[in-house]
Formats: structure tokens, sequence, C-alpha cells
């Protein structure tokens, strides 16, 4: 790496995956656990969810055949409660329908389900789960809409599925068609680029971002769906002139998501298929380094931060728009990005 950017600190956070489950069956003298096959916590109020809960015995004698009982609280206060016989036939699987309660708008609600293994012939548990249920409103955006107003947010999105999703949530914002009629970013100036965009197609929009940022406004990049972003503060092709020279870059995985709310989903989400859409990897192509985007890269999230002038560049590559309505974590990691920074 050159010297033009010695000075700039990067940071790599590496942390520990996150378990949202607690297993009360840890102890080595147990016969059994019970295992979890969903895993995210979040869910909207006043809806039906089913989940589904799997008992493994920890030596293969002897064989899963009894009952699960199961209870589902609020603030130590019974919502529901039910047992269901478990054994070989149906692999050992139980399933727990549960009616979550209406919430009311901009309440998080902490409710926990414990789901107990009684075996056949048995008085008590031989495995214990507690799993914690996050309960959300599903308008993530209650009581913030005039605040976001003043932000004055700008959004550039070439092909419009971020704008009509803006759209339909009522979110503030002004949509421009170019690029190139975007002034220079001061501390007051907020731009989102919509989710999807190819940075090959819209030639110089990460440099141009970069500058943005650099004069003091910020950029939030919505999981773009190709390309590369130059290095900041490598020298530039001409070899005469730098790029603006930032305090701090930062990598980040799923992680970046509980700092911003700790209740929130970071990795997984209901349905099939993860939460992050695009990421970056480090690459040396022509003795300069790039931040090549693609969906099989290293860093879901990446920052980059101009202390002088206030400024900050924010790649996000979780698919927040696509993901819309899987769950809380999309629309409430929309919100705490807008809102808020992340913990240091």
């Amino acid at each position: 790496m050159k010297s033009t950017i010695a000075s700039v600190l990067i940071t790599l956070t590496f942390l520990p995956c996150y378990a949202s489950e607690v297993f009360a069956a840890e102890d080595p003298k147990a016969t059994a656990v019970i295992v979890p096959a969903e895993r995210w916590s979040n869910v909207f109020g006043d809806q039906e969810v089913t989940l589904h809960f799997r008992v493994v015995q920890r030596k293969e004698k002897p064989a899963v055949d009894g009952r699960i009982q199961w209870h589902y609280s609020a603030n130590q206060r019974t919502l529901a409660r039910g047992e269901a016989e478990i054994g070989r036939d149906d692999a050992a699987q139980a399933e727990i329908v549960l009616r979550i309660p209406e919430v009311r708008d901009g309440v998080v609600f902490q409710t926990e389900l414990t789901v107990a293994y009684v075996p056949s012939g048995k008085n008590s548990a031989t495995a214990t789960l507690t799993k914690t249920l996050w309960l959300f409103p599903e308008d993530p955006f209650v009581d913030q809409r005039e605040t976001l107003e003043n932000r004055q947010l700008t959004l550039f999105d070439p092909d419009g599925r971020t704008a009509a999703q803006f759209e339909k949530i009522e979110l503030p914002h002004r949509r421009i068609r170019s690029i190139a009629v975007l002034e220079n970013g001061d501390e007051h100036s907020y731009l989102i680029v919509g989710e999807g965009t190819s940075l090959i197609r819209n030639r110089g929009l990460a440099e141009r971002l970069l500058s943005f940022a650099d004069a003091g406004g910020t950029v939030l990049m919505l999981a773009p769906s190709e390309g590369v972003i130059p290095m900041p503060g490598e020298v530039s092709k001409k070899g005469d002139i730098k790029d603006a020279q930032p305090g701090e870059l930062r990598f980040r995985r799923h992680h970046v998501i509980r700092e911003f709310d700790k209740r929130l989903d970071s990795e997984f989400l209901p349905g099939p298929g993860g939460f992050a859409g695009s990421k970056v990897t480090l690459r040396t192509r022509l003795n300069r380094i790039g931040m090549e985007v693609s969906e099989d890269g290293d860093w879901p999230w990446v920052t980059v931060d101009y202390p002088e002038t206030k400024g900050r560049f924010v790649f996000c590559g979780f698919n927040i728009v696509e993901n819309w309505n899987r769950g809380p974590a999309p629309r409430y990691l929309l919100n705490r990005i807008l809102t808020s920074r992340p913990e240091s």
C-alpha cells in the first residue's frame, strides 16, 4: 500500500457469533438439548408465527420419546401455553404456532418462549430452551418523518425500486435522475444510492460519492450490484494529484447491525436466503488497491470517515429494500442508519 494512505486507520472488525437462543441444558450431564430450527428472533405484532424445535439426544439411547411443553410469556405474564407429543415418527421435531399480540406504534416489546422436553415416564424436563422474541410494529418511522424531512434526504436510484419503496412508506426524500446534478456535499447533506445500482454502468459514481463525503456530506450506498470502489487516499492515475485523505476505514460483518440495535436480527431472516446481498473484497489491480463488489465478497459493511469535514461514506451490503417484508430487521435497520450511527 502506498505511503499516501499510511495515516489512514483501517479497522477489520471480527466479533464472536451472537446466539439469540439460550440453552439451559448445556450441563454436560444433560441427556438431551433442544435446537431451534429458526435462527431469527424478530416478529411483527398481531400475526401468527410457526416455530420448530428439535430434541437431540447426547447419546444414541434412549431414543427421543415423550412430550414437548411450551410456555409463552411477557413480563412474567402467561400469553399462551401448550403441549405436544414428540418421538421418532416426527424426527424428534415439534411445531409450535403462536399468536403474537399486537404492539403499539413506536414500542418494541420483549417476549419469551420456553420449551421443555419431558421424556416418557418422567415428570421433569431433561432439556429446556428459552428463546426471546422481539415484537415490532410494522411502521418503523412513526413520529420520525418530520425529523427526516429536515435532513433533506437525496436519492439517486436509476432503476426506481428504492424510490418506489420510499414512496410507499412515505419517507421524505428528493429523487435525482443524474449524479451530475449533485452539488458538493456539506455537513447537512445526505445522499442515498438506491439498492442494486451498478457501479459499472454508472461510471465514475464511486469516485463522486467519495468526493461528496470528503466535502462533508453523508453517503449511504445500499447494496450495489457490481463494480469497484477505489481505495480512498491512493494517488490518482495522473500521479501528481492525491485523492481525499480519510481519517478511518472500517470493514465489518453482520455484527454491525447489533451495534445499531442489539434487538435486531443480524444474519438470519424468516424465509430462504441470507440478509447480505453484496460485499466488498480488497483487490489489487494495476498496482492499485480497490474494493471489489460482489455477492460472495468478504465485508457487507464499510465506512469511510472524514473527521476534518465530518463527512462519511457508508457501504451497506444488506438487502434492505428486497427484504423489506421479511421481518422487522430490514426496515428497522434503515431506520437506525438514518437516525443514528453505530456505537464506536
